[in-house]
């Protein structure tokens, strides 16, 4: 399809940045000092946010299910990890003890012949461990690096506000997006439509099921396919007609990738997912990383170009 030419210069998004309050900059710091916890086997019964070391087999109507089991797994209670309900039940028992746990999955579970299902968990406790958080002093801030708490929390509190103003960019960019989309209604070709909705699918699946395959998981789920399609398709059109905008932009901009940028770009790809160049040139299309690229430079210009900036906040 011929691109269509885009008005965008009078649209206007105010970027709106959250504030960093006393109390986000102390929770920072409580998941920080978590994280440098020390297990400490505990005498007496497991309490919320204790590590028990558990047994467990699984059982639909009294008949083990398969992936229901597991040996001496570390669980914390009341992180979530497990099927909603499930961790509750074992705050109060100690070492040796055991039960049954019953339980509902839920109706959206990944697994779809347990989605819905009553289950009973018989579960025992081999070993329970409390955390000991290190103490917050300035030897703890010597050992990240700084000179004292005060300017460990004045990280802290610098981290939290690049945070807000990502998340601010990112709502502020979308926002103006979709108000491109909005005011420059363009038709799409039907066969064009369909190849979006095919791709968006399988990235869908892909994401939520680690399934590509739409008719492997119709088959799996006992889903319709035509159905499945209907359901994702308006996702599907919106992100096509955002891809189609931030491209005709990035032609109208006339937004080109050097040759030093991209060799840029491939370097930071194996840099974060911890591979060398050569392998990253031979995973991905040199079309995919440049379009990608593209559409990054397309978003920054129209951050630039359409959005009142927010001023910094940080309370406390």
């Amino acid at each position: 399809m011929q691109t269509p030419k885009i008005e965008y210069r009078n649209i206007r998004v105010k970027e709106v940045l959250d504030p960093v309050t006393p109390q986000m900059i102390e929770a920072a710091i409580r998941e920080d000092l978590e994280q440098h916890a020390v297990k400490e086997e505990a005498a007496g019964p497991a309490m919320n946010h204790d590590i028990v070391l558990l047994d467990f087999t699984g059982y639909l109507d009294g008949v083990p299910f398969q992936g229901g089991e597991g040996k001496d797994y570390e669980l914390e209670l009341g992180s979530g990890t497990f099927i909603p309900g499930f961790e509750p039940q074992l705050v109060g028992m100690g070492a040796g003890d055991s039960k049954s746990v019953f339980v509902t999955f839920p109706q959206e579970y990944q697994e779809p012949s347990l989605a819905g299902k009553r289950a009973e968990f018989r579960c025992t406790v081999n070993k329970v461990y409390r955390k000991k958080l290190p103490v917050l002093d300035d030897a703890f801030a010597a050992s990240h690096g700084f000179k004292n708490v005060a300017e460990y929390r004045m990280d802290i509190s610098s981290k939290l506000d690049q945070d807000s103003r990502t998340n601010a960019r990112f709502r502020a960019v979308n926002e103006v997006l979709d108000r491109i989309v909005k005011a420059n209604p363009f038709e799409i070709p039907p066969e064009i439509l369909e190849q979006a909705t095919d791709g968006y699918l399988a990235d869908f699946l892909m994401q939520y099921y680690s399934i590509s395959d739409v008719d492997e998981f119709c088959r799996t789920t006992g889903a319709d396919k035509e159905e499945v399609r209907k359901r994702v398709a308006p996702a599907a059109e919106s992100r096509l007609r955002g891809d189609i905008v931030m491209a005709a932009i990035a032609d109208e901009q006339n937004f080109t990738i050097t040759a030093e940028e991209f060799e840029s770009e491939v370097a930071n790809i194996a840099e974060r997912y911890c591979t060398d160049v050569e392998s990253v040139k031979k995973i991905y299309p040199m079309e995919l990383i440049t379009q990608n690229m593209r559409m990054t430079k397309t978003l920054d210009y129209l951050y630039d170009t359409c959005v009142e900036k927010g001023s910094r906040i940080i309370l406390g």
